[in-house]
């Protein structure tokens, strides 16, 4: 039978005759790649282009846009010395005086000029080797109740390459070869019976990695506070806070967040640092790995058609490759509950002594990979076990002795829950509570059938309310996954008709009334632990749904693929199969890439000034690092940024055991820790401070993507100290009342 259903998969096969064409047209579309990267990188640094500048205005003269502190413009390193010419001027207000202004390279400062109202040209000649020309200059407030702090006016910039790029042509180069590796890699898979699975895994690869330090925006407070514990865990064996590698849980800020995403970065950043850009692609690859995962997964259920839709779902799927751009614990669901879902089928199906070592071994470290699934995980090992036992008899108990001795693995997860009273501090925060009984079943009912709304899915994600937690008004899967889901009604039919079906010698491959119930039971189970706490729909609490759903689809997806094969004579059919699989795969394609680019586009805008997703206040942090040596004491407004604290030890301000001997740290739980100092630094909420003024000189203003208030640095002299503030950039100048702060997430 399995050698029947393995027949009837599809398979990815080329003809003889047709692969030296279409290895020519690989290598034409390799070439153009290459080219087009090599192109990509021509030193044409734009207005439009440069960072650190406000939104352009125009004037009788010309259009410009002012700078912050520091206006940045990217061009191609060149084997020679490329030239720049840029157009800079000042407007005048009363007190006003003629700007100085530093141009430099990344490598450093090149001049120095001032400039007055009268635009002045300015021709620069750019070392070789550079990437960046930097334009840095003092900045003041305009009257009228501006909120931004303006440097100078860049009214034109040009810059002209000479030489070769060589490092570009190198990369250009590296791609090639990196394209030529991956067919390889995916012939090799194709030989072997897995190019669809290679195909769908880079697929998922590409979808996770496209644009992942750009959007969103980096980084989310959560992603920081997991890669600070990594890299202190690395240098000293505690985590920042000073607890010895913790097991059960990270204090991080004192809601006593799941181990398992520490652990996962953690020999990345032991090599690389604590640097954003890593550990984000760290989890893009173990994001990934859901993919071979949910595979796996559906070739276990012996259903043809099945396997390579419930890859290709799991890797374009909007939820999932959402979770897996993003450095925070509910990353690591997909891949991990995939895994749990692929040991508790093997295990229902099977119900070997193997079988049940793989399914304790996935329980055993999911309950440590997010919170809802300390919940999840006993229910499905407790399913799956119920429906063995129904499968294989009493006696299969025996096999499953040595599996016991696995849920040791639970014993630092139980300690922490019965010892550590602080370890609900989350869980006390969001679960779900009513004024009585019958209130709080008709709340849980609303948030449970939430998850089974359609528009959650197809639509505009039902009744998702936070920008962090998807796409604003696009669903968590592709309307083109729809029909294939659908084909799960087709079950009942073809299970009525099966002994017609062995009859005539074409049985349908089916699952058994016992998988029925395994998989009914999963759909059900999943979005449970999420619907007992607040705000339901969560994508984050429920992403133990989003493998289910993968799996789902690929089932109906078989359902319809044996029912087309048994339309008319076998050359139609095999035509209806292959005229429709391509056009679902195309539509799958066509809205991943549209929801991809949303995602990259506007949602990046949209998302890089919430207080999750701190865009800029990492790289503020190694500013005031660097700024640091040249004050007394450094204080940061714990009121206008989000727990700045966490940023400036991913900036590295002093050596981890520094840190770790000197900060003090105010509990109170279940509210969040404070962090009042350490070393020279200084945690306060400056609006609850009166004796600390706002109209200071300034040491550097930075602001974020598309001209959003970032943050401001300040110089303040009392007591014969020199003092540092940092705070963040506000849209309403202290007593006006015209205007209000920016809308952001506490």
């Amino acid at each position: 039978m399995y050698r029947a259903v393995a027949a009837a998969t599809p398979q990815l096969h080329i003809p003889r005759r047709a692969r030296p064409l279409l290895w020519g047209a690989y290598l034409l579309l390799l070439c153009c790649a290459s080219l087009w990267a090599l192109g990509q990188q021509a030193p044409a640094a734009t207005l439009d282009a440069g960072g650190g500048l406000y939104l352009g205005e125009q004037d009788a003269t010309s259009a410009y846009r002012w700078t912050s502190s520091q206006a940045t413009f990217a061009i191609a390193p060149m084997s020679q010395a490329s030239s720049a010419t840029l157009t800079l001027s000042r407007t005048a207000w009363p007190g006003q005086q003629r700007t100085p202004v530093t141009l430099g390279t990344d490598a450093g400062a090149l001049a120095q000029v001032a400039v007055g109202d009268a635009p002045r040209i300015i021709h620069l000649l750019i070392p070789a080797h550079s990437r960046q020309l930097v334009i840095g200059s003092d900045v003041t407030r305009p009257p009228g109740g501006d909120w931004r702090w303006l440097g100078v006016q860049v009214r034109q910039i040009e810059v002209r390459g000479y030489g070769l790029p060589l490092e570009r042509a190198a990369l250009a180069v590296a791609l090639g070869l990196a394209g030529l590796l991956a067919t390889w890699a995916v012939a090799w898979c194709a030989r072997r019976g897995y190019g669809w699975l290679a195909l769908a895994t880079l697929a998922g690869l590409a979808t996770r990695l496209y644009g992942v330090t750009y959007s969103p925006a980096m980084m989310h407070r959560d992603e920081v506070v997991s890669m600070v514990d990594a890299w202190y865990l690395s240098r000293t064996g505690h985590d920042h806070l000073g607890h010895l590698l913790p097991l059960a849980s990270f204090e991080a800020y004192g809601d006593w967040v799941s181990p398992l995403l520490t652990y996962v970065q953690l020999p990345w950043v032991a090599i690389f640092g604590p640097n954003p850009a890593v550990v984000r692609v760290a989890v893009a690859l173990f994001g990934t790995l859901a993919v071979p995962a949910a595979y796996g997964l559906a070739r276990e259920l012996r259903l043809p058609a099945a396997a390579p839709v419930a890859a290709l779902v799991a890797a374009l799927s909007p939820w999932q490759v959402f979770l897996s751009r993003v450095a925070i614990p509910p990353a690591l669901i997909p891949t991990m509950f995939t895994l749990l879902l692929w040991a508790a089928v093997r295990f229902v199906r099977r119900g070997g002594e193997r079988d049940a070592l793989l399914l304790a071994l996935a329980g055993g470290l999911g309950v440590y990979a997010y919170p809802t699934m300390k919940m999840a995980v006993p229910l499905v090992g407790l399913l799956a076990v119920a429906l063995a036992l129904r499968a294989h008899g009493w006696r299969a108990v025996l096999r499953w002795r040595a599996a016991a001795l696995l849920l040791a693995l639970w014993l630092p997860f139980l300690a922490d829950t019965l010892l550590n009273p602080a370890s609900g501090t989350r869980l006390q925060s969001v679960a779900l509570r009513a004024e009585g009984p019958l209130a709080w079943l008709a709340a849980w009912w609303a948030g449970y059938r939430s998850y089974f709304d359609p528009r959650m899915y197809y639509g505009d994600g039902g009744g998702i309310r936070k920008i962090i937690q998807a796409v604003p008004g696009h669903g968590l899967a592709l309307l083109a996954e729809a029909p294939l889901l659908l084909g799960l009604a087709l079950l009942p039919v073809l299970r009525g008709g099966q002994r017609r079906a062995v009859e005539r010698g074409r049985p349908y491959a089916l699952p058994s009334f016992t998988i029925i119930l395994l998989l009914l039971g999963l759909a059900l189970l999943a979005p449970l632990p999420a619907s007992l706490t607040k705000g339901s729909p969560h994508t984050f609490r429920s992403a133990m749904l989003g493998p289910v759903y993968a799996l789902l689809v690929g089932v109906g997806a078989s359902l319809w693929w044996q029912v087309l094969g048994r339309l008319g004579q076998r050359p139609l059919a095999a035509g209806l199969r292959g005229a429709l699989a391509a056009l679902v795969a195309l539509a799958l394609l066509a809205q991943g890439g549209q929801w991809l680019h949303t995602l990259n586009t506007s949602y990046a805008l949209d998302a890089s000034d919430t207080w999750f997703y701190a865009d800029g206040e990492f790289d503020a942090m190694r500013d005031v690092v660097a700024r640091a040596p040249g004050y007394d004491e450094v204080w940061l407004d714990i009121g206008s940024m989000g727990r700045p604290y966490i940023f400036l030890l991913a900036a590295q301000p002093m050596e981890p055991t520094e840190v770790q001997a000197q900060m003090q740290i105010e509990r109170d739980p279940p509210h969040v820790n404070a962090i009042t100092r350490f070393g020279t630094y200084r945690f306060v909420n400056f609006s609850l401070d009166p004796s600390i003024p706002s109209d200071l000189p300034v040491e550097r203003a930075s602001i974020i993507r598309d001209a959003k208030p970032g943050y401001l640095a300040q110089r303040w002299e009392v007591g014969g100290r020199r003092i540092l503030l940092v705070r963040g950039m506000k849209t309403k100048v202290e007593g006006d009342t015209a205007g209000d702060e920016e809308d952001v997430e506490p």
